[in-house]
Formats: structure tokens, sequence, C-alpha cells
């Protein structure tokens, strides 16, 4: 699957949606490649409105907020640079515990790694009692893909973590202070 082809139009209540997969052999039939229809999704993700909020943590990067108003929700991790106005080039900690709201928050340290416990907290906060919950989990998001970090709490506390061997070759890298 390369994207979601999403049709919007009136029915009885005055509103539809339906979304269908686009597969990959449809592109040439479409006169069209898998790159440039990422680029038009990106485009028309742009058209909607989002609301990004930003959290001081203290020593810690800020918490962002983001919240998607149209059709696109959680999508909107395709251009999570873009929305934040930085490059993340080690990545951010990520909750989704909505359809439509990302939590992020970017990874510029070592210290920042300590935000993975109370993002997981809000996480499951949030997306505990959402109607359109995503997951309950938080996920390291680096170089456009997202990787869940399997967060295992116990009594409250976050016990550990299962992430990717490439997030450990990560924390060998980021600078301590």
């Amino acid at each position: 699957m390369v994207g979601l082809l999403v049709i919007m139009g009136p029915d009885e209540s005055g509103q539809r949606q339906q979304t269908y997969p686009v597969l990959g052999h449809v592109t040439a039939r479409w006169n069209t490649t898998h790159p440039d229809l990422i680029r038009r999704a990106i485009e028309n993700m742009r058209r909607d409105s989002v609301m990004v909020e930003s959290y001081d943590q203290g020593e810690h990067s800020p918490l962002y907020v983001v919240v998607d108003q149209g059709v696109s929700g959680v999508a909107h991790l395709v251009r999570l640079n873009e929305l934040l106005g930085d490059d993340l080039p080690h990545g951010a900690i990520i909750g989704i515990p909505r359809e439509h709201q990302i939590l992020a928050v970017p990874i510029r340290k070592a210290r920042d790694l300590a935000t993975i416990e109370p993002v997981l907290r809000l996480v499951q906060s949030v997306g505990s009692k959402a109607s359109d919950r995503l997951s309950l989990d938080t996920y390291w998001f680096h170089q456009g893909r997202l990787h869940p970090l399997r967060a295992e709490m116990k009594n409250g506390q976050l016990e550990q973590i299962f992430p990717p061997d490439e997030f450990h070759r990560l924390i060998e890298q980021l600078p301590r202070d």
C-alpha cells in the first residue's frame, strides 16, 4: 500500500467519508509514481486545520501536542518535522492516543529520554478514555518511521522498554548536556 484515497461527500446526515487503500501497482495506471503520490498527499494534508501547542518541560525538550481537525489524523506524522519546525535528527518520543492527536517530544539530548515515562502516562490517561483510541504505547519516530517502544508499566512506574537496536545506538550518540 502506498497511501489512502479519501473521498468526502454528502449523505443523509450531510457528510460522508470513505477511505480506500491505494496499492503500489495502481500508481502506474494513474500515470504517477509512489513519490509523486506521497508528495500530493502531503500537499493535501497542508490544507487540513492543524493545531500545534508547545508545553515547556524545564530541562527537557518541550512536549508538542498536534491536533488535526481534518481527515488526515495521525498521517501528519509524515510531516512532523515541518509541523514542529525542527529537523529531528535523533527523532522524537511519540504518543498517538487518539486518531487525530500526536504527542511529541523531540530528542535533542540524552536527558530527553527521561520523558518516555511521562509521555506514556499521558498517552494512557488520554487514550484509555477516548472513543477514537489509537494506541496506549509510546514510539520512537525516526527518519520517517515509527518504532514501538513496547513500554511496560508496573505499579504506575515505567519498568522497561523494548526498543529496536537502532534506538540503543542512538542513545550512545546523544549529547549528554
